[in-house]
């Protein structure tokens, strides 16, 4: 069993995590509202809690309890279990069930990785997810030859560590819900930037740069090619063509790229001026798009009709929804063609945003204007080079 820290340890280390959940509550909507662990369990509530398990609890993780009796979305979802919830209630068969699941499902590698028995009874659920599996905490009761009896793990893909005890997993976590809390202070796209942008913001060729170099880094073997900026001429014969729709953010990336190509990781292909006058690689990739969407409803339909269910109902065609977004073209991801909308020059999937396929088929594609949206590729690209990295 793990040996108890003493509740003044406890309380310090609550303590700081409490003030790092502060900073991101006070920082971003969307770690509000704020929670705080609730107060310590009675000897009551411990009594009640181990008959209901039917086993005492082990000292480490009771004397936890006497501290903070639960503490629901301490971070980023996780929330961890009270006396009231050991035992019985929706979260506790739950949080039981899912670990029964993900074991039945692994056929014995998550036990293997982590040196457990491949057997849910080894283990009890001492803290839940909001997001599926991910993160549910398990505390473990017996001696195993991946930790001891005390131990505690997350419910994670390819997780393969067990903490000797609660406090020594939460103290892992407080670093991470610092970092968490830092670039929340920072806003949006500090990691990628190391700065607060708000402040001091990149300029269009900023960022254009940073694409390159991130994509180096990321994937060098597709590096990005960038091309020689349109002329005003160009640009200005592009935004008669379009009617005067050209938006500000796109004729300013035209004028420093005059096209991209990158690597499949999320930007695609931006057109160029002379791809926007032509059209032909417009035409083209909605062709393919039709292409797949009938192969994808041919295999949708066999499925079906095999399982002895009606025909679903077929999209409308493609050259028929791609006008109901007001756009000019911007780029082509696979099939997937985006356009910058001429309402709130939002980049948008034309062809899959809940604006043509509807809020139950589809979502809201844009991450904003053209800006931000390339904001965007550069964060997901940072985030490609430190799992290269790792």
């Amino acid at each position: 069993m793990a040996t108890p820290v003493g509740q003044q340890a406890w309380r310090e280390l609550i303590d700081q995590l409490i003030e790092q959940r502060r900073r991101l509550a006070a920082a971003d909507d969307l770690y509000r509202p704020l929670t705080l662990p609730k107060p310590g369990a009675t000897a009551a509530e411990l009594r009640a809690a181990e008959e209901r398990l039917g086993h005492p609890l082990d000292p480490h993780y009771r004397e936890f309890l006497t501290v903070a009796n639960g503490w629901d979305e301490y971070f980023l979802g996780s929330g961890l279990l009270g006396t009231d919830d050991l035992g019985t209630g929706d979260r506790w068969f739950a949080a039981e069930e899912t670990l029964q699941i993900f074991m039945e499902n692994s056929s014995g590698v998550l036990a293997a990785d982590l040196g457990i028995p491949d057997d849910p009874a080894v283990c009890q659920s001492i803290g839940d997810n909001d997001n599926g599996y991910a993160s549910h905490l398990y505390l473990l009761l017996q001696d195993t030859q991946g930790g001891p009896a005390g131990g505690v793990f997350p419910l994670d893909i390819g997780s393969d560590t067990i903490w000797p005890d609660l406090y020594s997993y939460l103290s892992y976590e407080l670093p991470q819900l610092r970092a968490f809390a830092d670039s929340a202070e920072l806003g949006p796209h500090s990691d990628t930037w190391g700065r607060d942008i708000r402040k001091a913001p990149p300029s269009m060729a900023d960022i254009v740069a940073k694409i390159a170099e991130l994509s180096a880094l990321a994937f060098p073997e597709h590096p990005v090619v960038l091309e020689m900026g349109a002329s005003e001429a160009e640009l200005d014969e592009l935004d008669s063509a379009v009617a005067g729709a050209l938006h500000p953010e796109h004729r300013e990336l035209l004028s420093i790229t005059d096209g991209m190509i990158s690597s499949p990781w999320g930007l695609g292909e931006v057109l160029s001026t002379g791809q926007l006058l032509d059209g032909g690689r417009w035409r083209e990739i909605l062709v393919a798009a039709q292409e797949s969407e009938d192969e994808a409803f041919r295999m949708l339909l066999h499925g079906m009709r095999a399982g002895g269910h009606p025909d679903p109902e077929p999209k409308a065609p493609v050259l028929q929804r791609i006008g109901r977004i007001p756009a000019v073209p911007f780029a082509i991801l696979g099939v997937r063609p985006f356009g910058v909308d001429t309402r709130d020059g939002f980049v948008r999937s034309l062809l899959d945003d809940s604006t043509v396929a509807g809020p139950r088929d589809g979502h809201t594609t844009a991450a904003g204007t053209v800006r931000e949206h390339l904001l965007k590729a550069c964060d997901s690209l940072w985030w490609q080079t430190r799992i290269r990295a790792d």
